[in-house]
């Protein structure tokens, strides 16, 4: 799973996106932590952000995501 983060208005964060996308510490679950490689999430803070959520096929046919729990830790 990789993670994209947005402005408010749909255009993608240079420091969230591309090949700065967050990525996914575990191949598969419900509790997937996310890290970003050249930023910190805290720079965001105060700030509205669009995420844009990237699913791997991997060994099931249609991978669905239904819902995406956002904590701090």
């Amino acid at each position: 799973m990789r993670v994209e983060i947005a402005y408010e208005r749909f255009g993608l964060l240079p420091k969230f996106s591309g090949d700065s996308a967050g990525v996914s510490a575990s191949a598969e679950g419900l509790n997937c932590p996310v890290a970003w490689p050249k930023a910190d999430l805290s720079s965001l803070s105060g700030r509205t952000v669009r995420l844009r959520i990237h699913l791997s096929r991997g060994e099931y046919p249609e991978p669905r995501l239904y819902a995406a729990y956002l904590t701090c830790e």
